[in-house]
């Protein structure tokens, strides 16, 4: 995931991130991998969602399960502020396991546009 996220981030070539068909749902990588894509879009379905858990491998003790838990806080919200996303919702999404549907994420800045399909998104002019 991170090295995903690390060759979008440094892309020249836009990258679109579209969370579909409708009623899909972007789930732990990613979100991630949709808040660093220079577009990021969903289907228009209120049931799509971006929804993120952080999940440790195996058993951690509780002050490395908050390490782990910090460490991905401060690195959602260094894509959502890169990509002028909000920073809040990102924290929140990682620290409550919190979800979105279309519709809110785009009222809130999580998202770029809500469309409801290729055809339809191609078209939008929201383009970095």
């Amino acid at each position: 995931m991170r090295q995903i996220i690390k060759e979008i981030l440094n892309t020249q070539v836009p990258i679109i991130v579209y969370v579909a068909p409708d009623g899909a749902r972007a789930a732990s990588a990613g979100v991630l991998i949709t808040m660093a894509a220079h577009v990021a879009a969903m289907g228009q379905e209120p049931i799509s969602e971006l929804l993120i858990r952080i999940h440790g491998g195996g058993k951690m003790s509780r002050e490395m399960s908050e390490k782990v838990e910090n460490d991905a806080v401060a690195y959602i919200q260094s894509i959502a502020t890169k990509r002028k996303r909000n920073i809040e919702w990102a924290g929140k999404a990682v620290r409550e396991s919190v979800s979105i549907k279309a519709d809110e994420a785009l009222k809130i800045n999580v998202i770029d546009l809500v469309s409801p399909n290729v055809d339809d998104l191609l078209q939008k002019p929201r383009w970095p």
